[in-house]
């Protein structure tokens, strides 16, 4: 079989199961090299060794989804994602606006579209407006994913979300949730919204609550310097802040002209830079969904396979 013929059939075969999530690429790597399928299409002297590997996708038709087209990471997991990585959501639910996110399908019970990371320190988060709107990184490691693509996700459709914050030292740990989180349009300059906390991390995001987002290049703070210039980062700075987890990484100053780690004051101070940091959303409901799932697997009685 030519090539040709193998990359029509995967364009057209392969398209609805990759897009909707099931044949993801940790789920599925091969699907995502071109080369070790040609390869392998060779070596098995004609055939289709992508039918193979469409036999998971095949198994579930994307019609049998309970979500065809997931609109975030609580959704791509009830469609039997269960494992952390990238996956294709789609922004209300709408099939013509995919969007690329990391899942996290471990922590709290899963389900949450992480949207900043913080781990190594190899990404200057140091940048402009521009790179904050858009995003920037990679979300596999360290990135920002763009506050359009956050104001999309939560203001855009009819879905609530929370936000979670969770804080790692070496040998610490600590988290904070919010029962809402929301982040405005550009014409408001990004205005964040955030409802109640709990948590075991210190609420630092109540004093962020109903600022605008601030770059080195477009002050939006109320302190008569520009707060992303002294704690040299990027925040919704109000005069100036409680979190910074945007700063300067590994940078343990914290004074008029120098305050600028990767902060969360009420955890570890102004004074600790903090060397990991994930913040992710999920919809709120997907608390008491989680909560009810962890009990049914700590029911005695038959455990259930997972199918693909």
């Amino acid at each position: 079989m030519g090539n040709n013929v193998i990359r029509s059939k995967l364009s057209s075969e392969l398209k609805t199961c990759l897009l909707a999530g099931f044949c993801s690429k940790p789920h599925c790597p091969e699907l995502w090299n071109p080369n070790r399928i040609m390869q392998e299409e060779i070596a098995h002297t004609g055939q289709c060794f992508w039918q193979t590997l469409l036999v998971k996708c095949r198994a579930k038709p994307p019609g049998d989804f309970l979500y065809p087209y997931p609109a975030d990471c609580a959704q791509m997991q009830q469609n039997g994602n269960i494992s952390s990585g990238m996956y294709t959501i789609y922004l209300s639910g709408n099939g013509s606006r995919p969007m690329q996110v990391y899942c996290d399908m471990t922590t709290d019970g899963g389900g949450w579209i992480v949207f900043q990371r913080r781990s190594t320190g190899e990404l200057d988060f140091y940048k402009r407006w521009k790179n904050y709107v858009e995003g920037f990184g990679d979300p596999t490691g360290e990135f920002w994913l763009g506050l359009d693509q956050l104001h999309n996700l939560t203001s855009s459709s009819p879905i609530h979300y929370e936000l979670r914050v969770d804080l790692r030292t070496a040998n610490e740990s600590a988290y904070a949730v919010y029962d809402f989180f929301q982040v405005a349009s550009s014409r408001e300059r990004y205005r964040l919204s955030v409802g109640n906390y709990r948590g075991n991390a210190g609420d630092a995001m109540t004093y962020h609550n109903g600022w605008k987002f601030t770059t080195w290049d477009r002050d939006n703070d109320v302190a008569l310097s520009n707060c992303a210039l002294t704690h040299h980062g990027a925040w919704w700075y109000k005069n100036c802040h409680l979190a910074n987890l945007n700063g300067k990484y590994g940078e343990s100053k914290h004074s008029e002209v120098s305050g600028r780690g990767v902060n969360w004051e009420p955890w570890k101070g102004h004074e600790f830079s903090i060397p990991f940091t994930e913040m992710k959303i999920r919809p709120q409901s997907s608390s008491n969904e989680s909560v009810l799932a962890r009990k049914k697997r700590s029911l005695p009685g038959k455990k259930r396979k997972i199918r693909f």
